[in-house]
């Protein structure tokens, strides 16, 4: 059990070929892959801790939605309206999960951390994998690296 809340979230079947999305995906399988190595484990050094990267997940994920939607946006994605849609729902959800963790619900916290991996997992190889052929030949006819 314990190798497997070690082994990293993040693997090659993200990646989209658009490095600083690539970057930020990763960046958020670590962070989640933090919050996982102490789902379970309540002391109160842990919920410091826990409380911590709930904190950190919420502003990364705010800053890379950012960065993705500028990006869409300068590209002209037509499906950008939905896609913001969904990331302002992960972001209430997001806070929605960490006022449950004020309850120190132990299955609340549980399905919080199953949540987030699943919706990652989703978000990512689903609805972000909708714009990356899109990005990738923008990125080739003006040639950004």
């Amino acid at each position: 059990m314990e190798a497997a809340l070690n082994k990293p979230t993040w693997n090659n079947s993200f990646l989209f070929n658009i490095p600083e999305i690539d970057e930020q995906h990763k960046t958020l399988f670590d962070v989640y892959d933090k919050l996982l190595s102490l789902n379970g484990n309540y002391s109160e050094k842990n919920s410091i801790e826990i409380k911590k990267i709930f904190q950190e997940l919420y502003d990364y994920i705010k800053y890379h939605f950012q960065t993705e939607e500028a990006l869409l946006e300068k590209i002209g994605w037509c499906k950008i309206e939905e896609h913001k849609k969904e990331h302002q729902l992960f972001i209430k959800k997001l806070k929605e999960c960490s006022m449950a963790y004020e309850y120190q619900n132990a299955a609340l916290v549980g399905n919080m951390v199953s949540f987030v991996k699943k919706w990652l997992v989703t978000h990512i190889l689903h609805s972000d994998a909708e714009y990356k052929d899109q990005v990738n030949s923008y990125m080739i006819e003006n040639r950004v690296n």
